[in-house]
């Protein structure tokens, strides 16, 4: 059905619909949804057991221009993104995120990221094929980079807080990237 066919009443009925079934998720995943507001709801995300993120609950986070992750995260799983997420332009992993597994935001089209200094590891195939593009800035706790984290990406220049090759592997797949160390 076409949603300008639609009334303004009808439009509510099927926000409140999702609305429901992203409550109804979240509590089957066990989480406390007693007197939460629907804004709330992605604050709720680190509450899912575990210590990452649900893979579908963030398809909800497609059409959003910037989506900050909830503190509380150690860690971003394998296809955290739906590759469908294709209007994010910008994304901030909190502090406190440790590492960022194989996969996370494969075939993504997911255009920056804001990386956190707690970050120690970003496994091989990462970001592979995604849409991420421009400059990356890598903190001083960064140790580990697999070999092909941005294979497939317009990165152009990858900076890092750290000596002069004491990250292996540079550029890390972004074969367009420069790599600068500052530490």
């Amino acid at each position: 059905m076409n949603n300008e066919n639609l009334t303004i009443a009808e439009q509510l009925t099927a926000v409140n619909d999702v609305k429901h079934e992203i409550k109804d998720a979240l509590v089957d995943k066990g989480v406390d949804m007693t007197n939460v507001p629907f804004t709330e709801y992605p604050l709720r995300v680190k509450e899912i057991q575990g210590d990452g993120v649900e893979q579908n609950f963030l398809d909800f986070a497609n059409g959003n221009s910037h989506i900050t992750l909830p503190k509380g995260l150690t860690r971003l799983r394998p296809f955290l993104f739906n590759p469908q997420c294709i209007e994010i332009w910008r994304v901030t992993i909190p502090e406190g995120v440790t590492s960022i597994e194989w996969g996370s935001f494969t075939n993504t089209q997911i255009g920056q990221v804001d990386f956190p200094n707690s970050l120690v590891t970003i496994n091989g195939w990462a970001f592979e094929n995604s849409s991420l593009f421009g400059d990356i800035n890598l903190g001083s706790n960064i140790q580990s980079i697999g070999t092909d984290a941005f294979v497939g990406t317009w990165v152009q220049s990858i900076t890092i807080n750290r000596p002069p090759g004491s990250v292996s592997g540079a550029p890390w797949g972004a074969t367009n990237a420069t790599v600068m160390w500052t530490g």
